[in-house]
């Protein structure tokens, strides 16, 4: 549901142009995620920009999770890389991997005590990237050795999940980690015939994909704290997070339980 509907077009207006002019915007009074989640999404439905919400709790949020996806915005929230026994979560790589990539429709949630935990090298991860194009000859199986390096494995299921790769006869389907869905790549001998965007749950749905498709590593070496990662057009949302500073380079939506003052609003 369009957040229009509750708060109005000038609001919406107003709230989004604000922020854009100060680049630093403080709303207190905001009592619950319902409501804080309606003034994220009336800014971001109006000035649309990749975003990362900071949250206490991991109940908040996924109640604000909820509550952002009501109000029509693609709300994920993003985990460790890594679980207690160092093995990397495909879909949580996934899930930062497609914040990273800076999706305008997308707002990402964390919880505060990930702020400062290491994620992958998003620097490293995009100078590992495999590309295929359409009319480009290969030599398959040193792509196969590559996609190996990097941490795909074989699929054996015809749903492919992300990191894997099957190939049957001329076809070649993968699910690139970075993505969302699958693609099926078509051969005719060595050269790439055309590059298709898969339903991951109906394949027979497939879509032209254009004349290129990147593949993102699974694997990596370097790590960095996300908060000195995020790309200069992200929209950082810090809810009742008054410790954490706002960093220069980004623009900060900031919820405070303060009372309103001439910063306030």
């Amino acid at each position: 549901m369009k957040p229009s509907v509750f708060l109005g077009d000038s609001t919406h207006k107003d709230l989004a142009q604000l922020l854009q002019s100060k680049r630093r915007l403080i709303l207190s009074g905001a009592s619950n995620e319902t409501a804080k989640a309606l003034l994220a999404s009336t800014i971001l439905h109006h000035h649309p920009q990749p975003s990362l919400l900071v949250t206490e709790k991991s109940t908040v949020a996924e109640s604000l999770r909820h509550w952002l996806g009501f109000f029509d915005l693609k709300a994920h929230i993003l985990l460790p890389i890594e679980n207690d026994a160092g093995e990397i979560d495909s879909a949580a790589l996934q899930e930062f991997l497609l914040f990273m990539r800076g999706e305008s429709d997308r707002i990402s949630i964390m919880t505060r005590n990930l702020w400062e935990v290491e994620f992958p090298s998003f620097e490293e991860l995009q100078e590992r990237v495999i590309t295929f194009s359409v009319h480009e000859k290969i030599h398959f199986t040193s792509v196969i050795e590559e996609l190996i390096e990097r941490g795909y494995s074989h699929g054996e299921d015809l749903y492919l999940q992300p990191g894997e790769y099957r190939r049957a006869g001329d076809t070649f389907d993968i699910f690139p980690i970075q993505s969302d869905h699958p693609y099926r790549i078509s051969f005719n001998l060595d050269t790439v015939e055309k590059i298709l965007a898969v339903d991951r749950d109906d394949l027979s749905r497939a879509e032209d994909a254009g004349g290129e498709l990147s593949m993102f590593p699974v694997v990596y070496e370097e790590t960095a704290p996300l908060s000195v990662q995020l790309p200069p057009e992200t929209l950082l949302v810090l809810d009742d997070q008054d410790d954490v500073e706002d960093p220069l380079q980004l623009a900060t939506l900031r919820f405070t339980a303060f009372p309103k003052t001439e910063e306030n609003h």
